[in-house]
């Protein structure tokens, strides 16, 4: 069960697998990249919460903790983009391709 891509065979399981890894390759580099600086902020009450923050390189201050927040997020897309990865790739090892 090949599909014709500009006169090429295309096998549509493999083809997904590779796709769905990809994106989550990009996914997982996109989290690891992401850094929140520090915002100060008030809570209802007008004090200022505790937060744990850290310096980066460049001088700049990050909030640890929503940093963590944003790159589960990112990881969280990542996952599933891995996981339609394998499950492509276990459904192009069953159906048989020729």
């Amino acid at each position: 069960m090949a599909l014709d891509f500009l006169g090429i065979e295309i096998a549509p399981f493999p083809s997904l697998a590779v796709f769905f890894g990809f994106i989550s390759a990009i996914l997982w580099i996109k989290s690891s990249c992401v850094k929140l600086p520090y915002k100060e902020k008030k809570d209802r009450f007008g004090l200022i919460p505790s937060s744990i923050t850290d310096e980066d390189e460049d001088g700049t201050i990050i909030d640890v903790l929503e940093t963590a927040k944003e790159q589960t997020k990112w990881n969280k897309w990542a996952a599933l983009a891995a996981g339609l990865a394998a499950f492509s790739q276990v459904i192009a090892t069953v159906i048989p391709h020729g």
